[in-house]
């Protein structure tokens, strides 16, 4: 059963919905994922506010949308700590969230 809480509203940009209702680390059932899967699939932009999640929380709500992967952290040349990008990566720059 459907949460009457949850509401999907696009928003006034190119792309994406704002969801509002219902909080994404709690229990969020099959049907109130299925909504908010089919706006993702359809807009390509959640808009999530408002919600304390920790890490493990974050990704365990990803995970339901399928398989997460690791990104790699790049510098930018506007980097006043590092202004000259470094060239390539290494393992030591990926970051992947990690479970607590």
């Amino acid at each position: 059963m459907a949460n009457a809480n949850l509401h999907i509203t696009p928003i006034d940009a190119p792309a994406g919905v704002e969801i509002t209702g219902v909080q994404v680390a709690h229990d969020l059932g099959e049907a109130d994922f299925a909504a908010i899967e089919a706006a993702f699939d359809a807009y390509g932009v959640l808009v999530v506010r408002d919600q304390d999640l920790t890490p493990a929380q974050q990704l365990d709500f990803a995970e339901r949308f399928g398989a997460t992967a690791m990104t790699l952290e790049m510098p930018y040349k506007d980097n006043k700590a590092n202004p000259e990008p470094e060239q390539g990566w290494s393992p030591e720059r990926c970051k992947m969230l990690a479970r607590d």
